[in-house]
C-alpha cells in the first residue's frame, strides 16, 4: 500500500474510533456517570475531535468528574479554537478577559472574540461589542460597539436585545426612540430578561407602542458563519450593559451625483453605517479599497428614518455589477446603484 492510501486510511480508522468515543461520552454525560464521560471525551479529544474538546473542556471548567482546573480547561480550548471552532474561540477569549487559566491579556480576549463573531457566534459578538465600548485591547468605539451589539441583538441573544434597548431608551450612540427601545425590551422580555421586563412595564404604562424595525435594517450574517457543534457548554457571554455617556451622530453624507455605485446596507444611524463600511473595509479591502463611503439618508415616514451605506464611483453598469458579483460569492449583500 502506497504512502498516501496508507496516510488515509489511518486518518479514516481514527476519525471512526473518536466518533465512537465521543458519542460514549455523550451518552455517559447525560447519565450523569462524569467519569466515564471524561475518559471519552479525552480519548476522542487526543484523536483531534472538536466537539470531545470543547466537552472536556468545560468538565473542567465546571469540575465535573475532575477537580476544576481553569487552566486544563484553558489548554482545551485552545486546541478547538486553533481548529476553528467558533464556541470555544469565544471561551478562551473569555478565560482571556477574565485572567482565568491563561494570564489576563484584553488584546488576546479581543483576537479570540472576533474570529468567534465573525463565524456568527453571538456571545462572542456581544464579547466583542462591549470590548470596543470600554476600549479594553482595543481602541474605543461606540459605533463599532452598537454594530456588534445588533449584529449579536438580531441573531436572538437576550442581552444584546436588552443592550440595544438601553441604548435606543437612553440615546446612547444610536438616535433616542422609546418606540424602538420598546421593540428590543420586549425581545429580551420574552426570553426571560428581568430587567428587560421591568423596562417593558415602564414604557407600556407611559403609553409607548413598539416600531419593529423594518426588514431592511436587519444585518446579513458575516461570511463564513455556521452553527456551533452540540455538545456541553461551558462558558456563557459576559453580562454588561451599555453605558449612559451620550454621543451624538454626525450628519449624513450626500451621495455622489452622475456616477454608478454600490449599496452595501441600510442602518439606523450614520454612525452605525460608518461602523459598518470601517467593519466590510477591513475584511474586503482588496475590493473597496478604492472606493469612498456615502451615507444616503432616507425618510420612510411611519417606518422611520434609516441611512443607507454606499459606495463609489464605478466606471459604469458592468463595472459596479461584477464588483456587487464579487461581493456576493463572500455573502456581502450588495445592490447596484444607478446614477
Amino acid at each position: 500500500m502506497g504512502r498516501l492510501a496508507l496516510a488515509a486510511a489511518l486518518v479514516l480508522l481514527l476519525t471512526a474510533d473518536a466518533r465512537a468515543d465521543l458519542g460514549a461520552g455523550i451518552s455517559a454525560y447525560k447519565r450523569g456517570d462524569y467519569a466515564t464521560a471524561l475518559a471519552e471525551f479525552r480519548r476522542a479529544a487526543e484523536q483531534g475531535s472538536v466537539v470531545a474538546q470543547v466537552n472536556l473542556a468545560a468538565m473542567y471548567y465546571k469540575g465535573q468528574g475532575v477537580p476544576q482546573d481553569d487552566a486544563e480547561a484553558a489548554t482545551w480550548y485552545r486546541k478547538a479554537a486553533d481548529q476553528g471552532d467558533a464556541v470555544a474561540q469565544n471561551n478562551i477569549g473569555l478565560m482571556y478577559d477574565n485572567g482565568r487559566g491563561v494570564p489576563q491579556d484584553y488584546g488576546a480576549a479581543v483576537k479570540w472574540y472576533r474570529r468567534a463573531a465573525e463565524q456568527g457566534q453571538t456571545g462572542a459578538q456581544f464579547n466583542l461589542g462591549v470590548m470596543y465600548r470600554n476600549g479594553l485591547g482595543v481602541g474605543q468605539d461606540p459605533a463599532e460597539a452598537a454594530l456588534w451589539f445588533q449584529r449579536a441583538a438580531e441573531a436572538g441573544l437576550a442581552e444584546a436585545q436588552y443592550t440595544m434597548g438601553r441604548m435606543r431608551h437612553l440615546g446612547v450612540v444610536l438616535v433616542r426612540d422609546h418606540r424602538r427601545a420598546l421593540n428590543w425590551y420586549r425581545r429580551a422580555a420574552a426570553q426571560g430578561h428581568p430587567k428587560a421586563k421591568n423596562h417593558v412595564k415602564a414604557l407600556d404604562a407611559a403609553g409607548v407602542t413598539p416600531l419593529p424595525p423594518p426588514p431592511d435594517l436587519e444585518l446579513a450574517p458575516d461570511p463564513g458563519a455556521r452553527a456551533a457543534p452540540g455538545g456541553t457548554r461551558g462558558v456563557s457571554p459576559r453580562q454588561h450593559h451599555a453605558g449612559d455617556a451620550a454621543a451624538g451622530a454626525p450628519a449624513p453624507v450626500p451621495p455622489e451625483a452622475g456616477a454608478f455605485r454600490i449599496q452595501l446596507g441600510s442602518l439606523d444611524s450614520a454612525t452605525a453605517a460608518k461602523a459598518e463600511w470601517r467593519r466590510l473595509r477591513r475584511r474586503h479591502r482588496d475590493l473597496l479599497e478604492a472606493l469612498r463611503p456615502r451615507v444616503q439618508r432616507a425618510d420612510l415616514g411611519a417606518r422611520g428614518v434609516f441611512y443607507r451605506l454606499q459606495a463609489g464611483p464605478l466606471a459604469g453598469a458592468g463595472r459596479a455589477k461584477g464588483l456587487c458579483e464579487a461581493l456576493a460569492r463572500r455573502n456581502v449583500p450588495c445592490l447596484v446603484i444607478t446614477p
